[in-house]
């Protein structure tokens, strides 16, 4: 479909039996990282890619608007339908990573935590 569609500039398909390092160095090489998941607990894979300085395009599942805000990516329909409209989105408008990835400088995943588990203690302490 890649090809069908005419996206081998915008799209690269590694097979994972070919990466024999540090997934991180492969990630650092991208412009932009997708989570597809129609189920996830947390996903740490999101956390990872912002710490990495780059943005994401995500399902809408456990604890993603908490964590993108609306400014370190994109939070969308949680579909197959959601995750073409937000790649498409990515790749048409030609500003919108590169403002992601300059907003996504300002995350810090210790304030992010220092963040939780504040809210934790004060569930805890109700």
């Amino acid at each position: 479909d890649i090809i069908r569609l005419n996206l081998q500039q915008y799209i690269d398909i590694i097979e994972s039996d070919k990466i024999n390092y540090s997934p991180y160095a492969l990630m650092k090489k991208c412009d932009a990282f997708v989570l597809s998941s129609l189920s996830e607990s947390f996903g740490m894979v999101r956390v990872e890619a912002l710490s990495l300085g780059l943005p994401v395009v995500t399902t809408d599942v456990a604890y993603t608007n908490e964590l993108i805000e609306d400014k370190y990516g994109m939070v969308v329909e949680n579909s197959d339908q959601g995750i073409y409209k937000g790649i498409k989105q990515a790749i048409k408008d030609e500003t919108l990573v590169e403002r992601l990835k300059e907003q996504v400088k300002d995350y810090s995943y210790e304030d992010k935590n220092k963040e939780i588990l504040g809210k934790i203690i004060k569930l805890l302490e109700e």
